[in-house]
């Protein structure tokens, strides 16, 4: 094999064989070759001193040796070869990887219980129309929302619906016969009472043209959906209240929507703290600038936000009112996914005592973020919802008055299996010919369990009907008595729990009236 000579070799030099080895990638090249050896340093070593390689040519004006010429058209031609070669397994594996399957839709963001899909699915008829055309959607063995419903769409089948209360008799002072009976029940407590809802909500800011703002409202103010909203939170006047009535002035929430002053100013016969959100909405005020457009956003939210005014956090009772209503907001709204911030609306300076922190994961992948954070800004929120709140008039399931003679376990057994769910517990049970039930103990005069002793000293049945846990007062802020909190004994509790026998017969139901 003949080279080209780039530069003439000394006069007089001494030939011998010069093996030169490259490596590279694992291909491995030998070839043998005639090189000049001068008196001196070798020419390879000439070579390696003048940064032929690393480089690509000489430093200082020196020119190489003929040696060092040869070995780099040498590794010239070697690492052609390889990136040859690791061009075309690269484009053969883009390919491969082109012709690999994909899903149509990233399915991950619905997480929900099994047995819910069907109505989720039902509600997202776009989501529901991908997952037939996709082999490989997961819910091939959902009915894909054909039929099931939860019971507040306007294209539900009554037959089909999530539940339906069971009434034993007609009050008649609610309902004039059984069917009206189960109807207003379905209202008061179940998935009825989203419908409600739905049906209250009327525009109070109507944009008028895509980019606008928008402001959505049920009656009174209990649930709104808003986007785009600004909130200008520069001149914060903080105080010890946590729901100061007055803490929004004009001008510092708004939109760029034309605003119905008038019925805005009608929605305002519940205001209070937890009972509405008139009191924050009162002075929504109809911006003459975009907000987001024109650049008045010091922090622009592009995440999809819940705002909450909490009950008490160190209370199962209260604090499981502001979870109840937050599940039912998310039916009104039709959204599920937990890649949302929740925005605590609180005015005080103080922070909030939560003894049922873990409850949130199952609505938020993000921490609880308090009002504060955003103190001496302009944000605002491209998507956002004030939600349900824990002591509305009628609401559920602080002040809930219901029909008597009737009952239904529709809308709080979805909740207890969403919650399940999403915070991932495991359930040991039902069993047969069972009912577990948990009774706190209170010591306060209004809230004591009269016949408490009775119950607890109720002789063992083999096997018992009814299995009762008695929970101490000690325990109720450190063992909720409920069990996806407290599924088992803990030595960390500083209370025991004797577990009681009831000898009871296990109720009969009467059989479901459509």
């Amino acid at each position: 094999m003949r080279f080209p000579v780039l530069w003439r070799p000394p006069a007089t030099p001494t030939l011998q064989p010069v093996r030169a080895s490259v490596e590279s990638s694992g291909l491995r090249s030998q070839h043998t070759v005639a090189a000049s050896v001068s008196k001196g340093p070798t020419d390879f070593e000439e070579c390696k001193r003048c940064s032929w390689f690393s480089s690509g040519g000489p430093r200082e004006g020196r020119r190489p040796s003929h040696a060092c010429a040869i070995l780099t058209m040498l590794l010239s031609v070697a690492l052609g070869i390889v990136f040859s070669c690791t061009a075309v397994a690269t484009e053969r594996a883009a390919d491969a990887n082109r012709g690999a399957p994909a899903p149509l839709l990233n399915y991950s963001w619905i997480s929900l219980p099994p047995e819910h899909v069907p109505y989720f699915l039902h509600n997202n008829k776009r989501v529901a129309k991908r997952c037939r055309r996709d082999p490989l959607c997961p819910f091939k063995d959902a009915p894909l929302g054909l039929f099931a419903c939860w019971g507040y769409e306007k294209s539900c089948d009554p037959g089909m619906r999530f539940s339906y209360p069971v009434c034993t008799r007609a009050d008649s002072g609610w309902a004039r016969s059984l069917e009206a009976a189960q109807e207003l029940f379905w209202k008061q407590a179940d998935f009825g009472y989203v419908k409600e809802r739905l049906s209250e909500l009327k525009t109070l800011c109507k944009a008028s043209k895509p980019g606008d703002s928008s402001l959505r409202c049920s009656s009174h103010t209990r649930f709104c959906k808003a986007t785009n909203l600004y909130l200008d939170l520069r001149r914060p006047s903080r105080s010890h209240e946590r729901y100061k009535e007055d803490f929004i002035q004009k001008g510092e929430i708004g939109g760029h929507c034309r605003l119905n002053k008038r019925a805005l100013a009608a929605e305002g016969e519940h205001k209070s703290p937890l009972q509405s959100w008139y009191a924050e909405l009162q002075t929504y005020t109809e911006l003459d600038f975009h907000p987001i457009e024109d650049g008045h956003c010091d922090i622009i939210i592009e995440k999809p936000t819940v705002f909450m005014k909490l009950d008490a956090g160190v209370n199962m009772y209260h604090h499981f009112c502001d979870f109840v209503n937050l599940y039912i907001s998310q039916h009104i709204n039709n959204s599920f996914s937990a890649d949302i911030n929740i925005v605590m609306w609180d005015t005080s300076f103080y922070g909030y005592g939560d003894l049922f922190g873990e409850t949130w994961k199952a609505f938020s992948d993000y921490d609880i973020i308090h009002l504060k954070t955003y103190d001496s800004k302009r944000v605002c929120f491209k998507d956002a919802f004030f939600s349900l709140l824990p002591r509305m008039r009628y609401g559920l399931f602080y002040n809930t008055p219901l029909i008597s003679d009737c009952y239904s376990e529709g809308m709080f057994r979805a909740f207890s299996q969403h919650v399940l769910h999403r915070l991932d517990i495991p359930q040991d049970g039902p069993k047969e010919g069972r009912v577990r039930v948990t009774l706190l103990a209170r010591s306060t005069e209004y809230r004591r369990i009269l016949n408490q002793v009775e119950v607890s000293a109720a002789p063992p049945s083999h096997p018992p009907s009814f299995l009762l846990a008695l929970l101490p007062p000690s325990c109720s802020t450190t063992c909720p008595p409920f069990p996806f909190f407290c599924p088992s004994l803990s030595p960390r509790l500083s209370c025991s729990l004797p577990l009681t026998s009831y000898n009871s017969p296990m109720p009969s139901a009467p059989p479901p009236q459509h």
